[in-house]
């Protein structure tokens, strides 16, 4: 609640002037500051931003008839699209008679809607997953986040650090008191690195030509050091920093401009003022943070452009839980709404209320390093705020507990295989504080209000992972009564996990530690029926559209595609039903479902590139690529014989194919569907995609160990 306050005081702030049911903003004609009459709180146009939309629950009896499938699978009706004329690999019979289906990963799609679009030319029967629809989405969100960042975000943050620059010129003229001198110095160190990230050299351009020599030669040697990327000493706090954050990754690779909103973000979030050193008050951190709050708070454009990128951000990913100019605008007004003369910011009392309430504020991630102020301070996404409750810190000696595994978020949201992996995992049992912290945390999160997911985008994104735990009883498909199925689930589920994790990458704030011929055979098609699944992803591309709608960030055509997306998946739903309840499927959806690879292209290009026609025609290859990386914390000194310093990596491989056998009609058939990969490993440099790619290309890593027992390569491991 405090947190609503603070954000909508600050609103409210500058945005009452701009509502024409809206008091005009009166003018002090000796600041120039805007100043807002205490009656107008209430009045702010930006409450209630968030829309919520209605959730589908269908109330369905499920029926399922399953069929014996004999030893030698003579009847499974279509066998022969899949193996004519060529033996059956003893492993294949194995698990299609124990689990009813297996994973073959020989190779691997660069989509996974391509598995469908093959199965067309082959003839082959289509088994529709969950996830192919739920990756669907990601695809949406990467690319929407992508187009947002460069076409709205990155010009706005140009004129922002243009005029930014222009009044710490002016703080640094006018500074004669040595502390507020030395404050105002940090920020326009920072300013002026911004101006050399956007200009991507070194030059003096319109916009900084009044910096004095010094500032310029300590701007251009930060810049310097943001291209190093490598551990050196700051030139605007002077202290040790790690400038391989500034490697780009993600989807920042793409483009020459996503690379400097890459690392202009990246240069608002990881310069950290801390309010305190060594648990003394920082005088100067927090007057470099009034410095900076106050030329926001005095002009309309910057308070609207800086409203507008952090307010969107808070939507699609998560709020700050760190001191942010929103936060700071609260003690500005406070204590120096009215003060012309920045010298005298430096009041020891004052300064000591504001750093004495900040200390206050409750951090999850990171927090014994302490409080700190940024411009844009990363986000605090509720994953990572758990993954900090489940490392060892350290503090006294090398951590005991040095890095998070994925199966530990999915056991945290109620994954019954993952949690038994988490009790068997022999590195964490050798943290003797572990049980009682993960099932402390585990309450929690089980505790957690009913609408929790549904605030922001990343919530509902994150939720979908929650639902490959579902189950539907034991008049379910055989193949989803077993434990090879539920671990199935987990690496799915994972496989999205890892690449939310990409996709937010420079946002979120890190955990730390101390067709063709084909055969004469029936197609009868068959979609996995995880109802609950689909009818949250119903709520979350309502729940999206409607929001990114109200805010303008979609256009015409990306508004049709979420049209076309939210009609697949409500046909997926009405599949579901009918298999469940062994109703038969009409020839109309079975004909859907056996062009549904177009159908999810046709999405996809939409998502990515409208003006393409085909997959092929996407001018980047790399937009056709899904493998996909995120760094998700860095290794400390540590009792696992861990190397200290490597980074932990999640990435999204490339889908694998799944053949499943289904009973529909009385008969049983064999289809073949794509399931996305999970990789989870340490490296010593921070991987962007091309390199995580290449190391999948070379085979270099391994997915998770929990995998082989029904996932493996039957030409490898079998000689077939």
């Amino acid at each position: 609640m405090k947190k609503l306050l603070v954000s909508f005081l600050f609103i409210v702030l500058i945005f009452s002037g701009c509502s024409k049911n809206n008091k005009q903003m009166q003018k002090d004609s000796a600041t120039g500051e805007s100043q807002i009459a205490e009656e107008n709180m209430e009045e702010s146009p930006l409450k209630n931003t968030v829309k919520d939309v209605d959730e589908i629950h269908r109330d369905v009896k499920v029926n399922y008839e399953n069929i014996d499938v004999k030893e030698d699978l003579s009847n499974i009706t279509n066998l022969k699209a899949y193996y004519d004329e060529m033996a059956i690999p003893d492993k294949v019979k194995e698990h299609i008679l124990k689990d009813g289906f297996y994973v073959d990963n020989s190779y691997g799609s660069e989509e996974p809607f391509q598995t469908y679009e093959y199965n067309e030319y082959l003839s082959m029967s289509n088994f529709v997953t969950t996830d192919s629809m739920v990756h669907l989405y990601h695809v949406f969100y990467d690319n929407t986040l992508r187009k947002i960042e460069e076409n709205k975000f990155l010009p706005m943050l140009k004129s922002f650090n243009s005029k930014m620059l222009e009044y710490a010129i002016k703080d640094y003229e006018e500074a004669k008191d040595d502390t507020v001198k030395e404050a105002a110095k940090k920020n326009l160190i920072l300013f002026e690195t911004g101006e050399f990230i956007i200009g991507d050299n070194l030059i003096k351009s319109d916009n900084n030509l009044r910096v004095d020599e010094e500032i310029f030669n300590l701007a251009s040697n930060e810049y310097k050091n943001i291209r190093s990327e490598k551990s050196l000493v700051s030139n605007i706090s002077g202290e040790d920093f790690d400038y391989s954050q500034f490697k780009v990754r993600g989807h920042y690779t793409k483009s020459e401009n996503l690379k400097k909103y890459f690392q202009l973000n990246m240069l608002y979030s990881q310069n950290k003022f801390y309010i305190k050193d060594e648990n003394q008050l920082n005088y100067g951190n927090i007057i470099g943070s009034l410095l900076a709050t106050k030329n926001i708070l005095k002009d309309e454009e910057l308070s609207k452009i800086y409203l507008d990128v952090v307010g969107t951000l808070d939507f699609l990913v998560e709020e700050s839980e760190k001191a942010s100019p929103v936060k700071m605008a609260i003690y500005y007004k406070k204590y120096f709404d009215k003060t012309s003369d920045i010298n005298k910011l430096n009041d020891k009392k004052v300064l000591e209320k504001i750093g004495e309430d900040l200390d206050k504020d409750k951090l999850e991630i990171a927090g014994f390093k302490g409080n700190y102020f940024a411009i844009i301070p990363q986000k605090a996404p509720i994953d990572n705020k758990w993954a900090q409750k489940l490392v060892d810190v350290g503090g006294n000696g090398p951590s005991q507990k040095p890095i998070y595994k994925g199966i530990e978020i999915m056991a945290l949201i109620g994954n019954g295989t993952a949690q038994k992996l988490v009790e068997e995992d022999k590195d964490i049992k050798k943290w003797d504080k572990y049980p009682k912290i993960f099932q402390n945390l585990k309450d929690e999160v089980e505790n957690l209000p009913e609408n929790f997911y549904n605030k922001n985008l990343y919530r509902g994104y994150f939720s979908l992972m929650k639902e490959f735990s579902n189950t539907y009883g034991n008049k379910s498909p055989k193949f989803m009564q077993n434990e090879n199925w539920n671990k199935k689930n987990l690496s799915s589920a994972l496989g999205l996990w890892a690449a939310l994790k990409h996709d937010t990458i420079l946002y979120s704030e890190v955990v730390s530690a101390e067709m063709g011929g084909g055969y004469d055979v029936e197609i009868c098609n068959f979609v996995e029926p995880n109802i609950k699944l689909y009818e949250r992803l119903d709520y979350l591309l309502n729940f999206t559209k409607e929001n990114l709608t109200d805010r303008n960030l979609l256009d015409d055509k990306q508004l049709k595609a979420f049209d076309n997306f939210i009609d697949l998946n409500k046909f997926l739903i009405e599949c579901s039903v009918s298999e469940l309840e062994n109703s038969t499927l009409s020839k109309e959806a079975n004909d859907r479902l056996t062009y549904i690879g177009g159908e999810m292209e046709n999405i996809f290009i939409s998502f990515v590139d409208p003006n393409a026609k085909a997959f092929w025609e996407l001018e980047d290859s790399s937009q056709r690529d899904m493998a996909v990386v995120a760094d998700i914390m860095q290794v400390p000194a540590n009792t696992w014989g861990l190397k200290e310093g490597d980074f932990q990596e999640v990435g999204l491989g490339y889908s694998n194919d799944m053949y499943v056998v289904y009973a529909l009609n009385g008969k049983l058939y064999m289809g073949r569907g794509p399931v996305l990969t999970y990789y989870e490993f340490q490296s010593e440099n921070r991987l962007n995609d091309d390199e995580f790619r290449g190391k999948l290309r070379n085979n270099e890593l391994k997915q998770e160990a929990f995998t082989n027992t029904y996932s493996f390569n039957i030409y490898n491991d079998l000689g077939y």
